[in-house]
């Protein structure tokens, strides 16, 4: 059967040339309307030659409408989703790519500083220091330390992500003294819809509003972000674990895009062919006899 229907695509007079040779329009788009209208596929059916389109059913044409709409909308979602994504990655990249270097006392702008990998030495303000809840390290459940730290070499104290340390401990490792670091630098991120407030009169914090700590802890920090790499001198057998800066992030919006606005095609297609039948040549011609006389 898919023999002969691919048969009289292929051959199929009221086709142009470029659709008969396209593999992709032959077998995804006209396959469908060729197995659902054979007249289409036998032009030399006399029984039935034409085709006419039906009133609109109004509930098929509202539901037809909400699913476009809604098609439409998570196509264009993912297609910013996708821009964002790229962006994201590409200054990832571009972070990482950039040399080692040690942490200036000031960066004017830090957002060309984003991701890079720095070294610094200072002393951690461990009376200051907050837990991020709920974070999870290897399905673990836990918390990040952020501790201020002011360098040594001068400047306005930065806030760190230590690591990594379990829900239920608080025996984590608090250097005293001159501490080296390797870090990497990030900008504060806002948070998303589902996060809740943070409570600092509780002391449950649940992201970094810097603006908000800062005034908890009663000094002003830099405007960025650093997330340690490696601690020295440290523990590597004790948390917190260093490295919680997540580098890696899948990136499949161009293919929900593609999925959502072929939806949409879809269901434009669907809809049509649902309000178009054939009628019979008989019948044609007899109203055409009748107009006559």
């Amino acid at each position: 059967m898919l023999l002969i229907l691919r048969y009289k695509i292929d051959t199929h007079p009221l086709l142009p040339p470029f659709v008969r040779r396209n593999l992709f329009l032959r077998t995804f788009f006209l396959c469908p309307v060729f197995l659902l209208y054979s007249p289409l596929v036998n032009p030399d059916n006399a029984a039935m030659t034409k085709l006419y389109f039906k009133t609109p059913r109004p509930f098929a044409t509202v539901t037809a409408l909400v699913l476009l709409t809604a098609a439409l909308f998570l196509g264009t979602w993912q297609y910013q989703r996708l821009h964002w994504k790229n962006d994201l990655i590409n200054r990832i990249e571009a972070g990482l790519a950039a040399p080692e270097a040690p942490l200036p006392p000031e960066i004017d702008t830090p957002q060309d500083w984003e991701y890079r990998r720095v070294t610094l030495a200072g002393h951690y303000l461990h009376d200051h220091e907050i837990l991020l809840k709920p974070r999870t390290y290897n399905e673990t459940m836990g918390a990040h330390v952020l501790t201020p730290l002011l360098p040594d070499n001068g400047g306005l104290p930065v806030l760190v992500s230590r690591g990594w340390v379990p829900q239920a401990s608080d025996t984590h490792t608090r250097p005293e003294g001159s501490v080296g670091l390797t870090v990497h630098i990030a900008l504060p991120q806002e948070p998303n819809r589902f996060t809740p407030p943070n409570t600092p009169e509780k002391g449950a914090w649940y992201w970094i509003d810097k603006q908000a700590i800062d005034a908890h802890n009663g000094f002003e920090t830099r405007p960025y972000l650093l997330y340690a790499v490696t601690e020295y001198p440290g523990d590597d057998t004790a948390p917190p674990v260093p490295g919680q800066l997540r580098l890696d992030y899948p990136n499949d919006h161009f293919a929900y895009m593609l999925f959502w606005f072929f939806m949409a095609f879809a269901l434009v297609i669907v809809y049509i062919l649902s309000h178009i039948e054939p009628q019979p040549a008989a019948t044609t011609s007899k109203k055409q006899d009748q107009k006559k006389t």
